[in-house]
C-alpha cells in the first residue's frame, strides 16, 4: 500500500512530474490520495485495486538521485547566502575630525563650504570650510533649520519659513539685510534663481530685490491658493491649487503687473531655460515654450516635491531630465521636454516608492524611499546614458537622503549610528563602508569630492572617502 512520505509519479500524467504523498485516506469504498506534485497538489480518489496501477512508487535508485540533487541545491543556496553575507560586510570608517556642535541642519555650497544651522545657546548660521574652519558666522535667534536656501545663490532667510512671520533675506558675505517683508506671511516659501528671488505664501507673490525693494505681483486667485512661484525671464510662473480634483493643478505665467500671458493644466511650474518650462500633474509631465505651446509630453506619473526645495524632483542631465516614476512600476525615466517618448525607462521595483534621483559621475542613483515599508531596501546605480542597472546595493534601512560624494562614491543617510557609504562605484564590486557615530546621524553633505560632513546629536564629523 502507498504510504505518506513516499515519492511517486502518475503513470498517465507525466506532465505532473514527481510528487510526494502527503495524505492517504479511506473514503467509503475508495482511497483518497493527496499528492504534492511539482505543478501543485492533486487529490485523487481511486478504487484500491487501481492505486498501484495508476500511481508508481519511485525506486530506491531514483530516491537516492533525488536526495543527492536536493543536497547539492542546499549546498549551493548556503554558499550563495554566505557570499551575500560577505558582500554585506562593511569596514568601519572613523571620522577624520569631530567638532562638538549642536547642528540642526547643514547643506553643501558650490564653493566647497558647508552652511550650518546651529543651536548653541542662540541659534546662528555658520559657514565652515572642509577642514572645520569657520569662514563666516551670523548670530540670530530667528534662524532655524528650515531657513537655508540651497539653490546655490548663497541666501540666508530669517524667521521660520513654515509659520506666520516676517521674512528677512541676507546674502552670504554681507552683513546688510537685503530684504525684509513688510507684512506677516502665512506658510511662506522662497525660491532663489539667478534672475531673482520670489517669496510667496498661500495668497501673495512677492519679487524681492537686493536693494531692499520688493514688488507684489497681483494674482487673481478666484478661490484657489498659491502652491508655487518662481521667476521666469521678465515674468513669474505661479502654480495654483483648487478644490476640484479634476482641475486641482493649474499654472499661470504672469507679467509683473499681473497680466496673464498664458495658463494651463499642471502644477509645479519650473523654468529650464529662456524658452522652456515644465509642469507636472498626476498624468505626467508637460514641456512648454515661452508662448505656452506644448512641446513634449511624458505620459508617466512621476514624484513631485523635493527635500532640496526644488519645485519638482528631477535630475538635469545635459538638456534632458531624469524622474523617479510612481505608477504601477517604480523606476527611472530619462526624457527631453521637446519630445513625447523618453530616451529610456528602467523599471526597478513593483511595490515601493523611490527617492529623488541624484547624479554620481556617469551614473544615476536612486533608492527605496524612507516613506516605503519595503522589506528589502536597496540603492540602484544606473548608467545615465542607457538606463542599464550597474549595481544593486543592499541597505538595512531606507535612507532619508542619498548624498553623492564626487563622481565615484555615495552616502545613504538613514538616522543610523552607522550610515552606509559606497565608494569605487566604477568597479565591479563597490566597497561598502560604515561611517561610525556615537549617536544617530541626522544628515550629511559633501562640499568637495571625497569629503563628507555629517551631523549627530551634539557634533559634526568630517570623513574622507
Amino acid at each position: 500500500m502507498i504510504a505518506v512520505g513516499q515519492r511517486v509519479r502518475h503513470r498517465k500524467q507525466a506532465a505532473w512530474g514527481r510528487g510526494v504523498v502527503t495524505q492517504v485516506t479511506k473514503v467509503g469504498a475508495l482511497v483518497e490520495l493527496a499528492i504534492d506534485f511539482e505543478g501543485g497538489e492533486r487529490r485523487l480518489k481511486l478504487k484500491p485495486e487501481l492505486v498501484e496501477t495508476m500511481i508508481e512508487v519511485l525506486s530506491a535508485e531514483e530516491n537516492a538521485a533525488i536526495d543527492a540533487e536536493l543536497a547539492a541545491e542546499a549546498r549551493a543556496a548556503d554558499a550563495a547566502a554566505r557570499a551575500r553575507r560577505k558582500d554585506m560586510k562593511a569596514s568601519k570608517h572613523a571620522p577624520r575630525a569631530k567638532l562638538p556642535l549642536n547642528c540642526l541642519a547643514l547643506l553643501a555650497t558650490g564653493d566647497g563650504h558647508v552652511v550650518l544651522s546651529v543651536n548653541d545657546g542662540e541659534r546662528s548660521l555658520r559657514v565652515v570650510a572642509r577642514d572645520g574652519a569657520v569662514v563666516e558666522e551670523r548670530g540670530s535667534s530667528s534662524f532655524v533649520a528650515t531657513d537655508l536656501i540651497t539653490d546655490g545663490h548663497g541666501l540666508y532667510v530669517g524667521t521660520r519659513t513654515h509659520e506666520w512671520g516676517v521674512l528677512e533675506l541676507f546674502r552670504r558675505g554681507q552683513d546688510v539685510r537685503m530684504w525684509r517683508a513688510p507684512m506677516n506671511l502665512g506658510v511662506p516659501r522662497v525660491t532663489a534663481r539667478p534672475d531673482g528671488v520670489v517669496i510667496h505664501d498661500l495668497e501673495r507673490v512677492v519679487l524681492a530685490r537686493e536693494d531692499g525693494s520688493a514688488h507684489e505681483v497681483p494674482v487673481a486667485l478666484d478661490g484657489r491658493t498659491v502652491g508655487e512661484a518662481v521667476i521666469w525671464g521678465d515674468g513669474v510662473l505661479v502654480g495654483t491649487h483648487g478644490k476640484n480634483d479634476e482641475d486641482y493643478f493649474r499654472y499661470r505665467y504672469l507679467g509683473l503687473d499681473g497680466s496673464l500671458r498664458h495658463e494651463g493644466t499642471g502644477g509645479y511650474p519650473w523654468p529650464l531655460g529662456d524658452d522652456q518650462m515644465i509642469t507636472i500633474d498626476p498624468r505626467g509631465v508637460f514641456g512648454r515654450d515661452r508662448a505656452g505651446t506644448v512641446t513634449g509630453r511624458l505620459d508617466r506619473s512621476v514624484y513631485s516635491g523635493s527635500l532640496d526645495r526644488k519645485l519638482i524632483s528631477f535630475l538635469e542631465l545635459d538638456d534632458e531630465l531624469v524622474f523617479s516614476t510612481r505608477d504601477d512600476t517604480s523606476g527611472l525615466v530619462r526624457w527631453h521636454p521637446r519630445v513625447d517618448e523618453p530616451r529610456w525607462h528602467t523599471v526597478l521595483s513593483h511595490d515601493a516608492s523611490l527617492t529623488a534621483p541624484v547624479r554620481v559621475g556617469p551614473y544615476v542613483a536612486v533608492s527605496i524611499s524612507e516613506y516605503s515599508d519595503h522589506p528589502a531596501p536597496k540603492v540602484w546605480i544606473v548608467d545615465a546614458e542607457t538606463g542599464a542597472v550597474v549595481h544593486v546595493l543592499d541597505l538595512k534601512k531606507p535612507p532619508t537622503a542619498l548624498v553623492p560624494v564626487g563622481d565615484d562614491a555615495l552616502v545613504a543617510v538613514s538616522y543610523s549610528k552607522q550610515p552606509v557609504a559606497f565608494r569605487r562605484l566604477s568597479s565591479a564590486k563597490p566597497e561598502r563602508l560604515l561611517l561610525t557615530h556615537a549617536t544617530e546621524c541626522f544628515s550629511a553633505a559633501s562640499p568637495a569630492p571625497g569629503v563628507v560632513i555629517t551631523t549627530d546629536h551634539d557634533s559634526i564629523s568630517f570623513f574622507e572617502l
